[in-house]
């Protein structure tokens, strides 16, 4: 598998960052994270979205898309 995202009730981690989980929303299909992360920029907001489609999550990371993920076997 490539570069996974893991999440969790409180926290998420993908690439260098590892986050809480400050807020938390849902609009149709797309779930809204607003996390507080720490990578090698120091502390920062960083808005995420996760949408489910065709089997994928296709993942917004700081408002840029990210692609699809798959799920690892």
């Amino acid at each position: 598998c490539a570069l996974p995202i893991f999440v969790t009730d409180t926290a998420l981690r993908w690439s260098d960052d590892v986050c809480r989980i400050a807020r938390v929303y849902k609009t149709g299909d797309t779930v809204h994270i607003q996390a507080i992360c720490w990578g090698e920029g120091g502390e920062r907001s960083i808005p995420v979205s996760l949408r489910p489609h065709a089997g994928r999550l296709a993942v917004t990371w700081d408002r840029a898309a990210r692609g699809d993920m798959q799920r690892c076997p």
